[in-house]
């Protein structure tokens, strides 16, 4: 999506080849640029405004593996990299060193400086001073009593460093990489002194200063007690018990992970090389049982932890699930297979009815489920195609409805898209809203509210709508394809007005392009608030590529082929709309059916749902008495309960008539929460 990176070779006549793409491992669904690689070859710096950055572009790294494909992009941390843009990170020395451009707050030699960082790794250590001091004890240190500090490396058994003589006040220097060492001190006459020493691998706090005198007792005397000299630190760990799993059948996988100050842990799930799933998890606990659903095929999880130490631990679980469960269940026909989804028809039906219009609108808002033949979302869908004739909508509206209800984002996904976007005061402001606590529904109040804080917040109205404007245009490659995404969200005067515009050439990025269309808008009669209304529209939907990454786990067969080879920029596809309206001209060819592409919107539709049902099982599974029964009857589909707050008020009001009271839920809601491991409870909470 947006700016990706491309390989190209050059031949033997001095000749590029054609470029080739990194593929989803490098490239995220966001601008990557400025990509060097190490002189050597071997490793890839780039800057990213994907792969769970800090804010901003965040300079990663990747290595080129021994099958010639690139590893996992590791984020390259704090203080490389800061919550604004980072770009343009140069390695020198095959990354041993690397120069930057930044701008750090106070500083006085001006905006934007050059900046050189040293780069730490196994073939390039950092090293550390260590100071301390030895004592002979009845006799000062001299030529005739000379007193020798050997290194030795406890693993590996090398010695590191030897200091054969020391001054007379018995000061010694070493210069040594972070390691586990013995430290032997010899003189004549007197018993060898060891000591270990222990130096992190992430110590932070400089020079060690040995906090004690090493004293050095005569032969005859007894050898005092060994002790372990260790600077009081403790760096971040990640250890994960299992990182191998093989599954006959569909179910889900418990992975435990032990984790040392921690800070937050995020985990990126793929199925052969694809994105899947993310995740980002508060990782202050020691221990997390993290639960995940693996698909048919190799799923690859990758585990990042952020320590509070700023340092960055990658590690690498597989879970290679057998697809004969899924090809049986896909010889089923119609809307009944992927039965892991949960069905929850009440709210789906809802959902609907929010986001429909027209004749479609109507027919839902006239259907009521009691005593009607619907009992679940696949009867919905059918009733619907069926009656479509009869109320004057057509299927493809029906099937641009249940696209829609995947496709938009969250109110909180687009927060997150505008604060990575965004910069300075603005950026501040989005960081810091609450959309349940500043009643932020959806993207209209989320403008509408940052532009009325713009004076207090010190920024500008300019400043939100270009905010907005770049997270719309997050995978259009240049000005024109941005203008035709605006044109494909728009409609009536908005999209005439737009389909009108000649832009100038030398008007070229996304901010200017966004103050033109509105300095114009005026002329053409059109609102202001419906160019605002439009970008909301493009911000507010997933880009195509993400979406047909969450509708992947939905299909199957030649559909799924066809998915995983579209491009939708290279179809000119922008909306959710005409990608279905694509895949529906494109069924026979490809070898698919409608059905094919109902069962999926339906069931990406349906996981986007509460799972009401769900809340119901395991509540009667903690509960008794008339607790119990009243649970066991209130059937969410049949009472048409869409949602886990309704439920829970439902039983709320029973409590007067039905025998238990409030404490007897309450305690039945705790036990549920507390559920599965206790471990993750607080982290659940």
């Amino acid at each position: 999506g947006g700016l990706d990176i491309y390989r190209s070779a050059l031949d033997q006549q001095g000749k590029w080849g054609k470029p080739v793409n990194l593929g989803p491992l490098i490239n995220s669904p966001y601008n990557e640029e400025s990509p060097f690689v190490t002189p050597d070859g071997q490793k890839l710096f780039f800057s990213s405004q994907g792969h769970y950055n800090m804010g901003g572009y965040d300079v990663n790294y990747s290595t080129l593996l021994d099958d010639g494909t690139w590893s996992v992009p590791v984020n390259a941390g704090y203080p490389i990299n800061s919550t604004d843009d980072d770009l343009f990170f140069v390695p020198v020395k095959n990354g041993e060193f690397a120069y930057i451009s930044k701008y750090i707050e106070n500083n006085m030699a001006g905006r934007n400086d050059i900046y050189r960082f040293e780069i730490f790794s196994d073939m390039h250590p950092r090293k550390y001073l260590i100071h301390g001091i030895v004592s002979l004890e009845g006799k000062a240190i001299s030529q005739n009593n000379p007193v020798t500090v050997m290194l030795i490396n406890r693993i590996k058994r090398d010695t590191v460093q030897l200091i054969k003589s020391l001054g007379e006040n018995g000061e010694y220097n070493l210069d040594i990489p972070a390691g586990d060492y013995d430290m032997i001190i010899t003189a004549a006459g007197y018993k060898p002194r060891i000591e270990r020493l222990l130096v992190p691998k992430n110590y932070k706090q400089g020079d060690l200063q040995l906090s004690s005198k090493l004293s050095v007792i005569e032969k005859e005397t007894k050898t005092e007690e060994v002790k372990e000299i260790k600077p009081v630190y403790s760096p971040s760990k990640l250890e994960i018990r299992k990182k191998n799993f093989d599954l006959s059948e569909p179910g889900q996988v418990k992975i435990i992970l032990n984790i040392e100050n921690g800070e937050t842990l995020d985990v990126n799930a793929y199925l052969d090389n694809r994105l899947i799933k993310t995740d980002k998890l508060n990782a202050a606990k020691g221990r997390i049982t993290y639960i995940y659903l693996p698909e048919p095929g190799l799923n690859t999880l990758v585990f990042r932890l952020t320590g509070t130490d700023n340092q960055v631990h990658s590690d690498t679980v597989l879970v290679n699930l057998q697809g004969n469960a899924q090809e049986e269940e896909q010889t089923t026909t119609g809307l009944q297979g992927l039965s892991s989804v949960p069905d929850n028809l009440p709210g789906l039906l809802n959902e609907m009815k929010n986001n429909s219009q027209g004749n479609l609108k109507k027919a839902l808002n006239e259907l009521n489920l009691s005593g009607s033949s619907i009992n679940s979302s696949a009867d919905l869908i059918h009733y619907l195609i069926e009656n479509a004739g009869k109320y004057g909508y057509s299927k493809e509206e029906l099937l641009s409805l249940l696209g829609g209800l995947s496709a938009h984002m969250s109110i909180n996904d687009l927060l997150a898209r505008m604060t990575m976007s965004s910069s300075g005061n603005l950026k501040k402001t989005l960081q810091n809203i609450d959309p349940a606590r500043d009643s932020i529904r959806n993207g209209m109040s989320l403008i509408n509210y940052l532009i009325d804080h713009a004076k207090s917040g010190n920024y500008s109205r300019s400043d939100v709508l270009h905010v907005l404007a770049l997270a719309a245009a997050i995978d259009t490659p240049d000005g024109n394809a941005f203008l035709n995404k605006l044109i494909a969200f728009s409609d009536g005067k908005t999209r005439s007005y737009l389909e009108s515009l000649n832009i100038p050439s030398g008007i070229k990025t996304i901010p200017a392009i966004t103050d033109y269309i509105y300095a114009h808008a005026g002329d053409k009669n059109v609102k202001e608030e419906d160019i605002t209304q439009t970008l909301v529209n493009a911000a507010s939907s997933y880009t195509l590529k993400e979406w047909i990454q969450k509708l992947l786990p939905y299909t199957d067969g030649n559909l799924r082929n066809f998915l995983l080879s579209l491009n939708p920029s290279a179809e000119k596809l922008y909306t959710p709309d005409q990608l279905i309206r694509f895949l529906l001209n494109n069924a026979s060819a490809k070898g698919y059916t409608e059905e094919d592409l109902i069962r999926m919107l339906t069931f990406a539709a349906l996981a986007k749902q509460d799972n009401v049902e769900g809340l119901r099982e395991i509540l009667a599974s903690h509960s008794s008495g008339e607790l119990n029964k009243t649970i066991t009857g209130l059937v969410p589909q049949k009472e048409q309960i869409g949602t886990s707050e309704a439920y829970v008020d439902s039983l709320l009001v029973k409590t007067k008539s039905h025998g238990y009271t409030t404490g007897d839920l309450l305690k039945a809601l705790a036990e549920a929460a507390y559920d599965g491991d206790p471990d993750d409870h607080l982290i659940r909470i």
